[in-house]
Order: C-alpha cells, then sequence, then structure tokens
C-alpha cells in the first residue's frame, strides 16, 4: 500500500495488520515499478491520498488498470475530510475513504467488509455474458448464442481465452501491447 504520512504511521499500520501479507510502497513509482515486475495480484490496496510524488486519488484508475482482477478493493486513507475528495475518490474507482486518524478496529472492519464482498463477486464473476457469449472461466469454455437460438462452443486456445478474458471483464478500456502482453502471460515480459 502506498502511505507518506511517517515512518511512524507506517508502524502503527503495519501493527494493526501484522497479520496480513503486507507490500509496502512509499510512492506511487515503487507501486509502478511493482507491477513491472509481474506482480499484478492483490487482495486489497489502501491507498493515501497525498503522496510525495503524486496524488492517490487521481492515480486510481491508473493503478487498477495494472491489476489482474477488477474486483481489488481500493480504500484511500486522508486526513482531508473535505466532501469533494470524497465525492471525486469515490467516483474514480476508490471502494472506501478513510479519515485519519485510523482507529484499528474500525480499519480491521473495514477491510474484512471489502474483503467479503469482493469473495461474492469473484463468486459471481466467474461466468461472464458478452454480448452473445457466455464465458465460463473455471472451465475456460466460450459459448455463443447463434441467432437461430442454438448454442455453438467456440474453441479457443488458452491465451486466445486470456485476451478474451482480459477484454470482456473490462469492456471500453483500450490496452497497450505490453499490457495484453503482461496479462496473457502474467508477468512482465517484454517480446520484441
Amino acid at each position: 500500500f502506498p502511505s507518506h504520512d511517517s515512518a511512524e504511521f507506517g508502524i502503527y499500520l503495519t501493527s494493526i495488520l501484522g497479520d496480513h501479507d503486507l507490500t509496502v510502497c512509499e510512492t506511487l513509482n515503487e507501486a509502478y515499478k511493482l507491477f513491472q515486475t509481474g506482480r499484478k495480484s492483490f487482495d486489497l490496496i489502501l491507498l493515501d491520498v497525498n503522496l510525495p510524488d503524486g496524488n492517490g486519488i487521481k492515480s486510481i484508475g491508473q493503478l487498477r488498470g495494472h491489476l489482474a482482477d477488477p474486483t481489488v478493493p481500493i480504500l484511500m486513507l486522508t486526513n482531508d475530510d473535505d466532501i469533494l475528495s470524497k465525492v471525486s475518490a469515490l467516483g474514480l474507482g476508490a471502494d472506501d475513504y478513510i479519515i485519519k486518524p485510523i482507529v484499528a478496529d474500525e480499519l480491521k472492519a473495514r477491510i474484512g467488509a471489502r474483503l467479503r464482498t469482493r469473495n461474492l463477486l469473484q463468486k459471481k464473476i466467474n461466468s461472464i455474458s458478452f454480448g452473445n457469449l457466455v464465458i465460463d472461466i473455471d472451465k475456460m469454455n466460450v459459448e455463443q448464442k447463434c441467432e437461430n437460438g442454438k448454442i455453438k462452443t467456440l474453441e479457443l486456445t488458452p491465451l486466445e481465452f486470456k485476451i478474451l478474458k482480459l477484454l470482456t471483464t473490462r469492456p471500453g478500456q483500450i490496452f497497450s501491447r505490453d499490457q495484453v502482453i503482461d496479462f496473457v502471460w502474467e508477468v512482465g515480459l517484454r517480446v520484441g
């Protein structure tokens, strides 16, 4: 989680969440470098609004674009109790907005609630309907509803399936060649 306030705040958060596997980034650049190493999977992101190299609210979309799973909750941490900041963060994709000082029990409860919701969403995401396609993520199966009402099973390679999954779970999003390659091979591999 990118967090900037102070070393003491980082220690406090680590002590609250010590029973979780934490990855701490103190800047947005550190977080982006983590994505470049191929790390795309997280259970939850705690994101501070004020970071030394940028605004956490403005980076929500870019961070979310690097995640392998669109259901990963992003919780904003901030000293800013301004309603416009709250509305902006939530409108740009944050799942919660927590005002400092943080109460340990409340933070744990909010994280627990977001993780429970994510787990329910993941169960529902195992099947995606997109246009005339029904995609079963677990079985790696794609069926097409034909105009005559019949269902046709499409034969896709594993790579084709991963590309289809990427495009249908994030409709309307534009992906660079490198983003598609990173998603398909799940590493920071670059092909010349």
